[in-house]
């Protein structure tokens, strides 16, 4: 159902018991996915198989405690797998699940394992864009006018 074939038999016990004190129906409709899985070519067509047999839900159920670790939702959830669950799969190669210490202390201060991706090149930055308004770099700017216009400077001179 996951397209994973490496799966812990463990993990999917718990998640069969964690399912099955939901719903009683659940051991039923886990037997029926099994029969559709030994036909099915790949996760696809066993979603189509499943969905054809009002099993749609269940499937993606079963599909989402294997990618989370966890079967139910909010308050009454229950953790059935944490750093085995899929969703840590694609970046075990160099990152661990949240919250396990990875190799000692300060293990974070060392490089990654190399991936087989070769780093960005970097360039010479370029000089920001100024903003605002262009000033002219010569001369001051004239004082700001202070005197409403049309109005006599004193000693009476217009």
């Amino acid at each position: 159902m996951t397209g994973h074939g490496d799966l812990a038999p463990q993990t999917a016990q718990r998640i069969y018991a964690a399912m099955a004190q939901r719903s009683a129906d659940f051991p039923m409709q886990a037997q029926r996915l099994a029969q559709l899985a030994r036909t099915a070519g790949d996760p696809s067509a066993l979603l189509t198989s499943a969905s054809e047999a009002g099993l749609r839900d269940t499937a993606l159920a079963v599909v989402a405690a294997w990618y989370t670790g966890t079967v139910g939702s909010g308050g009454r959830a229950s953790v059935v797998a944490y750093a085995d669950a899929l969703m840590y799969a694609l970046v075990r190669d160099a990152q661990t699940a949240p919250t396990y210490c990875a190799d000692g202390p300060a293990w974070w201060t060392r490089d990654p394992p190399p991936i087989g991706v070769s780093p960005p090149v970097e360039k010479a930055a370029t000089a920001p864009p100024t903003t605002g308004f262009p000033m002219p770099t010569t001369g001051s700017p004239p004082p700001p006018r202070t005197e409403p216009q049309g109005s006599t400077p004193a000693g009476g001179a217009k």
